[in-house]
């Protein structure tokens, strides 16, 4: 278009309320006609870049000769759209950013008579992008420099997200080449398996931890599940934090290989003692007996033989505790209803105690069901524990059991507690050892075969106990067909016996 072609003024272009509101916005505003002469700018445009009404824009604002390589007004009375773009300007020694956005403006007729542009400084929305994606960047470094594995799963088991040491131990296919199903990479499975910690914590929606030697990868983990919740707090899936601890179980198998060797030195002079000493006080006695044989009487005899076999049954009796110990090899592990087995539990049990003058009091929460265990070997281990709270309960003022259940992430905890005599802090560290009992007629196996039970049903036991005020004994059994350590067991362990 010629220069000197008259051009619509602003008052032709935009009617004056119209150029009143407009004054009034915030973003800068101005108004070109078809030969990109600025014919209005408001008052925010004025304030940031001066007045330069009647000149040519790309003068004013490019400072060139020509319209500017580019120029969104342009584009607009070429198509007659709107155009947008973002550019970086120098406005006073400072580098600020701007969106640009182009509208052509139409007569009545529908002729393009003038351009409008609006300059929003978005310097501010530009430098947020900017600090959120270098934290984008170091949280993606950060992520795949963790060693642990760290995979991101969606409520269908699909891997959505891993980093580098997921994808190596894994073995993951690359991000948009294929379905990563979390059983198929963790599992070797084509389907979630039976003691799948995912399902555990997709169906109580909270993290559990679980330990398993993993054929698939020929390596011992330790996977803990987490529940994701999107911005409704809906469940959007998991994040599995996996740590391969195969040198782990390889050094506390080392462990526990020569602890064994010192157990059983501990064991076989256990037994030696145990067995030695009524052995050799009944030779005594029958040796006695023999040397005076043709001069005792029937009473001396009498005497002599009911010595030996006072010794004799006390014989038998270690070696009835000792089959006692490898009772339940074999467990016949299923889900067991807490409630009616307490109540079972009860009927053969509970009169014994009540002839013994102790209350006994059963505490079952509301939210236990079931419990994944031996009933067999449940019982005798309720049996051992309530015995010895009955023992601590002699001389006691109203002699109380209480047999407490309640439930905790993926466990049941089962708790007997008796307001018994306590047990010395001292005596603490060698409850579980073989023979070790503080009683004149007592084995020391009593607990070690408990400690061994709950370990074969993939639970755990802990003793806690103050002397004078009385004892507590937890299982921690599995909810679900899943061995599992419970929660907060690691800041824990320094109790465990």
């Amino acid at each position: 278009m010629a220069r000197g072609n008259k051009k619509p003024g602003k008052q032709q272009i935009l009617r004056p309320d119209i150029l009143s509101v407009i004054d009034a916005i915030g973003d800068e505003i101005t108004i070109q006609d078809t030969d990109f002469r600025i014919v209005y700018q408001n008052s925010a445009f004025i304030s940031k870049a001066g007045r330069h009404t009647g000149q040519y824009c790309y003068e004013a604002y490019g400072h060139t000769g020509q319209v500017c390589e580019g120029c969104q007004l342009e584009m607009a009375f070429r198509d007659g759209g709107v155009h947008r773009v973002a550019r970086k300007v120098s406005l006073n020694n400072e580098t600020r950013y701007a969106e640009i956005t182009a509208s052509a403006l139409r007569d009545a007729a529908g002729r393009i008579i003038a351009g409008i542009e609006v300059v929003r400084d978005i310097t501010d929305r530009v430098r947020i992008e900017e600090q959120l994606s270098q934290a984008k960047r170091d949280w993606e470094d950060i992520f795949n420099q963790i060693t642990e594995m760290i995979t991101v799963h969606d409520m269908d088991f699909n891997i959505v997200r891993a980093n580098k040491a997921a994808e190596k131990i894994l073995g993951l296919p690359a991000p948009g080449e294929g379905e990563a199903k979390c059983f198929k990479y963790y599992h070797g499975n084509s389907c979630p398996p039976a003691n799948c910690p995912s399902c555990a914590s997709l169906g109580s929606m909270l993290h559990g931890t679980a330990e398993y030697f993993e054929p698939h990868l020929n390596r011992f983990l330790e996977v803990t599940a987490v529940p994701r919740f999107d911005a409704a707090h809906k469940p959007a899936g998991l994040i599995h934090i996996g740590r391969d601890i195969t040198e782990r179980k390889r050094l506390e198998s080392i462990a526990q290989a020569a602890s064994l060797m010192d157990n059983l030195g501990y064991v076989f002079s256990g037994i030696r003692h145990e067995i030695g000493n009524p052995v050799n006080a009944a030779k005594l006695t029958l040796s006695a007996l023999k040397t005076k044989l043709p001069a005792a009487g029937p009473g001396e005899i009498g005497k002599n033989l009911d010595a030996a076999l006072e010794q004799l049954s006390r014989v038998e009796f270690l070696l009835k505790s000792l089959r006692n110990f490898n009772m339940f090899e074999d467990m016949d592990v299923a889900h067991i209803c807490l409630s009616a087995f307490m109540e079972r539990f009860f009927g053969l049990a509970g009169r014994d105690f009540l002839e013994r003058g102790i209350e006994i009091v059963s505490d079952i929460a509301s939210d236990v069901q079931c419990a994944f265990a031996d009933e067999r070997a449940l019982h005798q281990i309720l049996l051992n524990i309530a015995a010895n709270a009955a023992d601590a309960l002699s001389g006691a003022e109203n002699p109380r059991i209480t047999f407490r259940a309640r439930k905790l992430g993926s466990m049941v905890i089962m708790t007997v507690e008796d307001n018994g005599r306590g047990i010395p802090r001292g005596n603490m560290k060698d409850l579980f050892k073989p023979f070790y009992t503080t009683k004149a007629s007592g084995t020391g196996l009593g607990l070690v075969i408990v400690k061994k039970m709950m370990l074969k049903m993939g639970g755990e036991v802990e003793i806690t106990s103050e002397e004078g005020r009385g004892t507590a004994v937890n299982l921690f059994l599995p909810c679900r067909g899943q061995a599992g350590k419970p929660p907060g067991r690691r800041d824990r362990s320094r109790n465990f016996l």
